[in-house]
């Protein structure tokens, strides 16, 4: 849901005429006021929703199938955000089905 309001939110930004790093800025922003966090924790969230959907679909899969929480989700992303996506999708492929 949240990668869907981001890309909407990334698009009408093009449609108004953002262009390059303008594009996506104050997105966290609303993310954090929706659920009454502050901007740096809605920046987080958003880097966690990025690394679940770009790196480890096992885990996001789970999430989404209510298999796991989403508090385990975002620990699962939040630790393998330091790691390379190939890694990340490793770590996903040797966590899948062990974290319910």
């Amino acid at each position: 849901m949240t990668a869907r309001f981001v890309a909407s939110q990334k698009a009408q930004q093009v449609d108004a005429g953002a262009t390059g790093s303008a594009v996506g800025r104050g997105i966290a922003s609303q993310v954090a006021l929706a659920q009454r966090e502050s901007p740096a924790r809605g920046r987080k969230y958003l880097r966690w929703t990025e690394v679940l959907i770009a790196d480890m679909p096992r885990t996001l899969a789970d999430l989404r199938a209510g298999r796991i929480s989403a508090w385990k989700a975002q620990t699962v992303a939040r630790e393998g955000a330091w790691l390379s996506p190939v890694h990340r999708a490793e770590a996903d492929q040797e966590l899948a089905g062990r974290l319910e």
